[in-house]
């Protein structure tokens, strides 16, 4: 397999697309997912829900989601240049990760995130605020690029997720509830001027 890692915001810069941004979830609100064409909107998918949807950006901090030998429907991976293992930044970059033969998928876009300390473990470009979780991460990294309206479905806030996904780590990074993302995108709209909301406005 021959892998491509790529900046994230190199790549954004040459992406034309008049399409909205739409960030999909695994919260309840995802279960309305097939009420929208899909091929309206430039999706980013969270986690596993690019093993799910056709997305054009699927986005994941951790590494286990990284290696899972599932069916990616993304077009490109996002990740940050040091991913995480077990909620922290996981001392490695994408290199190490894919010498390692770590990656699973090989078309990789990156940023730094502002979890990476270590200078070592920087590239160039912007850093990212990543915070609480995913979804924090990517509006930021879409308000950076200059995007002034996100959509979302499936990131809800509460403490479940739908039915259609697999409970096993919810809230395994020791959250009580999705609640805490919802400041997060205040401070992104204050920053960037980027409005945040669900595509479904009674979700």
């Amino acid at each position: 397999m021959r892998f491509k890692l790529s900046p994230f915001f190199h790549w954004i810069r040459s992406y034309a697309s008049d399409k909205p941004w739409l960030v999909a979830g695994k919260g309840p609100s995802f279960e309305r997912i097939k009420e929208l064409n899909l091929n309206e909107y430039n999706v980013v998918a969270l986690n596993h829900v690019m093993f799910e949807i056709p997305c054009l950006l699927g986005h994941a901090i951790d590494l286990d989601v990284h290696t899972e030998a599932s069916d990616f429907k993304c077009k490109y991976l996002v990740s940050p240049w040091e991913p995480h293992i077990n909620f922290k930044p996981g001392g490695k970059s994408l290199v190490d990760i894919m010498m390692q033969g770590g990656l699973k998928f090989d078309n990789v876009l990156y940023y730094n995130s502002s979890r990476t300390n270590k200078k070592s473990l920087k590239t160039m470009g912007p850093t990212v605020r990543v915070r609480l979780f995913g979804s924090v991460a990517v509006m930021n990294l879409l308000a950076i690029a200059g995007i002034k309206k996100i959509y979302t479905i499936g990131i809800d806030g509460g403490s479940t997720y739908s039915k259609h996904f697999n409970k096993e780590d919810l809230l395994a990074n020791g959250r009580s509830s999705f609640d805490g993302q919802f400041s997060e995108f205040k401070l992104t709209k204050k920053q960037y001027g980027t409005d945040i909301a669900p595509i479904f406005q009674n979700q």
